[in-house]
């Protein structure tokens, strides 16, 4: 299918928030088309159209255009995964004598490139998804398809995975998934051609650059001057686009402290700003060791968790002051982007 970039896909804040717009909205359309003029079947919230044209029916005919409420009931095939709803047309078996247009809107993630994105059709008599060639509009987060048939159409994105030599031992089976994901997807990036070194704590300037890319934030050489960053440093530009974008910052003294791990507490508040999480009421913290976080950090660790994003330890901790590991970053990043 052909694929609209125009200025490239809205900022990851726009376009989660619409993600939470459509997942709160369930379409349940019915209206009766005429054959001889033929008609559009819309939802107010703009989630998805089907356009029949005229001589596409052989009579009027009432036509159904719902969500279904469990889409987990037909699993995705290997090596893609749903990025919206699952929507059937009714009455089932119909055909269409001219093509209609079906457009699905979805927030793209940054785990998928657009030429990977497809519209598929569920074949239920062999158990199988079947692909519709598609127009992507990226800017718009539209997926537009002609369609000949009656059944229950998603829109689903191939994931491209770049596996490492370090990742794929048992003992990283828990990250290996979001570790090759975002590395197909170029938002991490290995220590060289074949390690991602997953045990080791990840630095400032490493998360300031994973964050960079999984929002797409410009990247320009603009920005404040830390003394600690030299401007040919590979983190000079991630940075000034991570602070720019107030997600993080540097400290009194003038330094960023580009190689300083980052502690749990810390990565909760970046986290936070980065996807835009509302407040949660003070209080919400039920770890064990609540009151060792500390006071700037506790509403986004609250955030944080109360989405599920960090979560604690067996024993009930969170261990505010306790680095976290390049593949621990990994996993919520990818959880933050995917929804799972």
């Amino acid at each position: 299918g052909a694929v609209v970039t125009g200025d490239g896909p809205p900022p990851w804040a726009e376009r989660l928030a619409l993600q939470r717009t459509l997942e709160e909205n369930r379409v349940e359309l019915k209206g009766t088309i005429g054959a001889e003029r033929g008609g559009v079947l819309a939802d107010a919230a703009g989630e998805v159209a089907l356009e029949i044209p005229a001589g596409a029916l052989p009579r009027d005919t009432e036509i159904g255009l719902k969500e279904e409420a469990s889409p987990e009931a037909i699993p995705a095939p290997a090596g893609y995964r749903l990025l919206t709803g699952l929507y059937t047309l009714s009455p089932a078996g119909l055909t269409f004598a001219e093509p209609a247009t079906l457009l699905v809107r979805l927030a793209i993630p940054p785990t998928v490139k657009p030429e990977n994105l497809v519209l598929g059709y569920y074949d239920a008599s062999g158990k199988e998804w079947k692909m519709v060639p598609a127009v992507v509009d990226v800017p718009r987060g539209l997926v537009a398809a002609r369609v000949r048939h009656f059944s229950t159409f998603a829109v689903l994105g191939k994931e491209v995975r770049r596996p490492f030599d370090d990742t794929s031992t048992t003992d990283w089976a828990w990250a290996r998934e979001a570790v090759e994901v975002l590395a197909g997807a170029g938002i991490v990036e290995g220590v060289d051609g074949r390690r991602f070194d997953p045990g080791r704590d990840i630095t400032r300037a490493e998360l300031t650059g994973l964050l960079v890319r999984a929002l797409d934030l410009p990247v320009g050489a603009n920005g404040p001057a830390f003394k600690d960053v030299p401007r040919d440093a590979w983190y000079a530009g991630t940075t000034a686009a991570a602070v720019r974008a107030g997600l993080v910052s540097g400290y009194g003294d003038g330094t960023f402290r580009p190689v300083q791990p980052v502690t749990r507490e810390e990565l909760a508040v970046v986290l936070a700003r980065a996807l835009s999480l509302t407040s949660a009421a003070p209080g919400e913290l039920t770890f064990a060791d609540a009151g060792d976080i500390s006071g700037w950090a506790r509403e986004c660790v609250a955030c944080t968790a109360g989405a599920g994003l960090i979560k604690g330890y067996p024993d009930g901790t969170f261990r505010p002051a306790a680095t976290a590991t390049r593949a621990e970053v990994a996993v919520l990043i990818y959880r933050a982007l995917t929804g799972h």
